[in-house]
């Protein structure tokens, strides 16, 4: 099984795209042999208000779940989003995209940590979206800097409980995540789409440091093509660490662990 954890739905509002509805999107992985795929809202990025992005996602999705799984979007910056998340959460949300660059606040600042503690209490997992497009082809007004792996770090670390996903990273295998040791317990995982995973060596990199357990396969559906992420997919050797990118690490991590 192939379980994607890096494809979005809706509109977006720098470019246009083939892929704004569910039913789009099942035909797209089913075209390249994707079983699954956790599914976020391009629309609520950039919607004033990100809730009606999260319920126009909900709509969509409603015929295909299970196979697609809905993931939020929500501006702690903006009134009523701890209602919203109640929300959301109460719909079958199972993880939360956090955008400080397009929203406006620092994951380390008082709204971001409010964000973060939030989502964690709920049992939600928190999805770092690095970046949608290669700076060098984005639009001219589509200005926000990426995030930065240090960024993330920092916000997490008063958040021991989290459970975390990072979609669109690059430099993995210099990051805190893998060098420092305080994170091997923790539950994460971090997606490989990017080109400069496989030019930098990472995956093998990180598997013989922290074990087959951390990396995800995500696609960037439908700003990214697939069929690149899928190649890079086959290439990984031994088979275990394939499988368990291709699916069953995304499966560990969105269990929800009680105490």
């Amino acid at each position: 099984m192939i379980y994607d954890a890096n494809a979005s739905i809706g509109n977006w509002p720098f470019r246009a795209h083939h892929t704004r509805t569910a039913a789009q999107l099942i035909a797209r992985l089913d075209e390249v042999g994707i079983d699954r795929a956790l599914v976020g809202s391009l629309s609520a990025v950039c919607y004033r208000d990100s809730q009606a992005g999260n319920e126009e996602l909900l709509a969509e999705l409603a015929p295909f779940r299970p196979r697609l799984t809905p993931t939020a979007v929500l501006n702690p910056c903006y009134a009523g989003w701890e209602r919203d998340l109640e929300w959301c959460r109460a719909q079958g949300c199972v993880g939360l995209r956090l955008y400080p660059n397009y929203h406006g606040y620092d994951l380390s600042g008082p709204d971001g940590q409010r964000l973060i503690a939030a989502a964690t209490e709920r049992g939600l997992l928190l999805i770092f979206v690095c970046r949608h497009e290669d700076r060098r082809q984005r639009h001219w007004l589509d200005t926000p800097d990426d995030i930065s792996l240090a960024a993330i770090a920092a916000a997490l670390r008063p958040h021991p409980q989290a459970r975390f996903l990072v979609l669109d990273g690059i430099g993995y295998a210099s990051s805190p995540f893998v060098l420092d040791p305080q994170w091997r317990e923790r539950r994460f995982g971090l997606e490989i789409s990017r080109l400069a995973v496989v030019m930098q060596k990472d995956v093998a990199a990180i598997a013989a440091r922290l074990g087959e357990d951390k990396l995800v396969f995500g696609t960037g559906l439908p700003l990214k093509g697939p069929n690149s992420a899928l190649l890079k997919l086959r290439l990984v050797e031994p088979a275990s660490l394939r499988e368990a990118i291709a699916a069953t690490n995304l499966e560990r991590l969105l269990e929800v662990v009680t105490v």
